[in-house]
């Protein structure tokens, strides 16, 4: 499962298709964030946990702004 449909999954209801993009420019961003924190590739598959979980806290924190 990619990143992105987990975090479609997680944020159920709280999800808006509209946001796909804003999700998406999270994801690089955490990735980038969590590569550099763990000395790890940004594709490496154990940084997901990390990724999903910054990324979904960032996504909420946004509320109505968004």
């Amino acid at each position: 499962m990619d990143i992105i449909d987990l975090l479609k999954a997680d944020l159920a209801d709280n999800y808006h298709s509209e946001n796909d993009d804003v999700i998406e420019e999270m994801i690089k961003h955490y990735s980038k964030i969590a590569s550099h924190a763990s000395n790890r590739k940004e594709n490496d598959e154990e940084l997901i946990p990390y990724i999903v979980t910054a990324v979904k806290s960032a996504y909420l924190r946004r509320g109505d702004e968004g």
